[in-house]
């Protein structure tokens, strides 16, 4: 069935059922959705979906559990799709559908008496935007979007945060793109203190298949280098060495690169005093025994 013909019977449905049988809508959207997504047609979809949205609202009401929940579903589709379409090139449906989830989870928008809910969706939305701004070269309205989004992410006290830390981290690169270094090493430090204090209440024996933190003194320690503050970078690479070896399989690309930048900053201390550092016995140095 052709795509125009998809959302027409969908449309069709829909109106059908608002005047029958009222609640039979919800299971009519619910399939909607799957099938555009699975049809790869969500971008064209998405305004049958939110005309739709508009027809149960006026009839159940805001308050009504399934008309939150739904537009809850659509937010998070909207931005799932938008990162899918600007990675494929399709910056126009990007756009659109993260404009969408902008006016959907604005304090006036249809989750406003969900606060908790409101900011976590509004949070992930405006870090799309960052992404989206990042994508076109539009740095200073990126590190704005995730300004915000951190703002949010940090006022979240009952409700859980998204991620604070990857916010931090993902400030940091632009920062340090646009060769503000010790804003981005602040940023990246944050992220540090974050995420340790997240790792104090798990085991650290246990491997997983990426570490932030590692990633977050890898790029800390970067930053520090970029002010010529080589001790401590080697202090900081040395750190996040530990945790890579700690949570990553040993042959993880990151273990190596944290044991190299440990070794090369080492080499800058050693150049600045006037000496030469065995790059042999640092290295060996570095390995610590882990913490069982």
């Amino acid at each position: 069935m052709a795509s125009a013909d998809v959302h027409e019977t969908f449309w069709d449905g829909v109106q059908g059922a608002i005047e029958s049988s009222p609640r039979d809508a919800f299971e009519l959207l619910k399939s909607y959705m799957e099938l555009v997504l699975a049809r790869h047609d969500f971008a064209d979809g998405s305004r049958y979906i939110d005309a739709a949205l508009d027809l149960l609202r006026t009839v159940f009401g805001l308050d009504d559990a399934n008309v939150q929940a739904m537009y809850e579903e659509h937010i998070l589709c909207c931005n799932a799709v938008a990162m899918q379409s600007l990675s494929q090139g399709q910056s126009e449906d990007a756009l659109r559908l993260l404009t969408t989830a902008d006016q959907h989870t604005a304090s006036d928008g249809p989750l406003y008496a969900n606060v908790a809910t409101r900011k976590r969706l509004r949070a992930i939305t405006l870090n799309n935007f960052a992404c989206y701004a990042k994508k076109h070269g539009q740095l200073h309205a990126a590190i704005q979007y995730l300004e915000k989004t951190l703002a949010l992410e940090s006022a979240s006290s009952g409700a859980k945060a998204e991620n604070p830390a990857g916010t931090h981290l993902n400030i940091c690169a632009i920062l340090s793109a646009m060769g503000r270094h010790l804003r981005a090493a602040d940023h990246a430090r944050c992220a540090v203190e974050l995420l340790s204090h997240e790792r104090g209440g798990r085991l650290e024996d246990k491997t997983t298949p990426d570490s932030l933190l590692a990633i977050a003194y890898f790029n800390y320690g970067a930053e520090l280098e970029h002010q010529k503050k080589y001790d401590l970078a080697a202090t900081t690479y040395a750190k996040g060495y530990d945790v890579a070896r700690a949570e990553l399989d040993s042959n993880h690309a990151l273990v190596h690169a944290l044991l190299q930048a440990r070794t090369d900053a080492q080499d800058k201390v050693a150049a600045r005093k006037g000496y030469s550092s065995p790059r042999g016995a640092s290295a060996a140095l570095v390995v610590s025994p882990r913490r069982k």
